[in-house]
């Protein structure tokens, strides 16, 4: 994972970033100028045709350059503090399983395709609807503090 956070973050150093043209941008009429990226990092740095995934900090490069790296661990930091919003104390077994899930997914796979195919968008609403103790306005100074 490291290489291959360097490798994202060497080619897009010196290319353009896609500004998330590869992904939900796409739905808004923005088109990539690369074809599959993942498999565009594989050929060029292992000579293979293979599909290089990556992690946190190659999905800030790959979507947003340099500045990416600064802005993702805030958005992720908000994420955490709306799944901590979620928490309830008599359902820590109900969210158990969807919390290793998270994990898994936010090791596995970039941020933004965990979240917007991998589901964790829709398991966050669902958590957030099954908390019965949730505060809504605990969620709100949240993403109003960081907007600041």
């Amino acid at each position: 994972p490291g290489q291959l956070s360097s490798f994202y973050f060497d080619f897009f150093t010196t290319h353009t970033p896609d500004y998330f043209s590869a992904s939900f941008m796409r739905f808004f009429g923005f088109e990539s100028v690369y074809s599959h990226i993942p498999r565009m990092i594989g050929l060029e740095y292992f000579h293979r045709d293979i599909s290089a995934n990556c992690g946190l900090i190659a999905d800030a490069m790959l979507n947003m350059g340099i500045i990416g790296l600064s802005l993702f661990p805030f958005i992720l930091a908000v994420f955490m503090k709306i799944l901590d919003a979620c928490d309830n104390r008599n359902m820590t077994k109900v969210f158990l399983v969807p919390s290793i899930y998270i994990a898994y997914e936010l090791i596995t796979a970039s941020f933004t395709t965990a979240l917007l195919t991998h589901g964790l968008f829709i398991l966050i609403v669902y958590m957030m609807c099954m908390s019965s103790e949730i505060n809504t306005n605990k969620i709100m100074n949240i993403t109003s503090s960081h907007i600041k």
